[in-house]
């Protein structure tokens, strides 16, 4: 397992303001938490209930964690949010917007800026901790998987986790530079084709682009994690869906999670289908 502390948070933040990110973490983080301080709830035209800060939810509906906090979750415990009844408990759900008189000169930081930062899909402790669970003692590899954020936060429950990508992440655009664990720089589905033994992990694979489907064909083992937009959103391809639907049976789906408004991504454990016998 590989053990590497990632980025301090002076070192995210320097990283960001290099790629047109506000200069400051602390400084955005201390005005939007005076913010929240003047106006207790927001309510936004046409939502039906008002939307609080991210960390008012989950400490009202989410068991206390012994870990430190998540990096991204420092700064997203002040965003605005809702939380969802589902049939297991609450899902949680962001918004990268507050009306100026409400935020003042807070400068929101976007989805597209925390994404490139951090990851596309939003972990929380709970749902590290289930899928820390669901994987167990096997290795994961995890293909595309940027600046290794998700890997990074596994690794902290003890899971053995490969994390690879096709480039370097100093030449990565969907990152900021930022390095969070040890990434091998190999294609996805060079990658897979080696590693039977481990449960595949895809976060997020691009749209409309072959990397998720090709991993899947080349990969002879028999778990999959898929994080990310189901068939119809923003991952992935039709082709790869279709991989899934046909070769491949849902066996867990995660409780809770947390997503930016509007998208529907969800953490998903596959199992191979058995074939059956001539």
């Amino acid at each position: 397992m590989n053990e590497k502390a990632g980025p301090t948070s002076a070192e995210i933040a320097e990283s960001g303001h290099e790629h047109g990110r506000p200069p400051s973490f602390d400084t955005l983080k201390e005005q939007l938490r005076r913010m929240w301080k003047e106006h207790r709830e927001i309510v936004f035209p046409g939502w039906p209930e008002p939307f609080v800060p991210l960390s008012r939810l989950l400490a009202e509906r989410q068991p206390q964690s012994n870990h430190p906090p998540m990096p991204h979750m420092e700064l997203l415990g002040c965003y605005p949010a809702l939380a969802v009844p589902t049939r297991s408990g609450h899902d949680y759900e962001i918004f990268d917007f507050l009306p100026r008189r409400v935020r003042g000169e807070a400068p929101m930081m976007s989805r597209k800026l925390i994404a490139r930062t951090f990851g596309w899909g939003l972990p929380l402790e709970t749902s590290v901790a289930w899928l820390a669970g669901q994987i167990g003692p096997r290795p994961v590899l995890e293909v595309g998987a940027g600046a290794g954020y998700w890997a990074s936060q596994l690794q902290r429950r003890g899971a053995d986790v490969k994390a690879t990508d096709l480039l370097d992440v100093a030449r990565n655009g969907f990152t900021t530079g930022v390095r969070y664990t040890d990434i091998e720089t190999v294609g996805a589905a060079q990658a897979a084709a080696r590693h039977p033994e481990h449960i595949l992990m895809m976060v997020w694979p691009p749209h409309r682009m072959d990397m998720a489907h090709s991993a899947l064909t080349a990969y002879a083992g028999d778990t999959v994690v898929y994080i990310g937009d189901p068939r119809g959103g923003m991952c992935a391809t039709e082709a790869f869906f279709q991989s899934l639907e046909t070769a491949w049976q849902k066996t867990a789906s995660c409780p809770t999670h947390l997503r930016w408004l509007g998208y529907r991504d969800t953490i998903t454990v596959y199992r191979r289908k058995q074939t059956a016998p001539p």
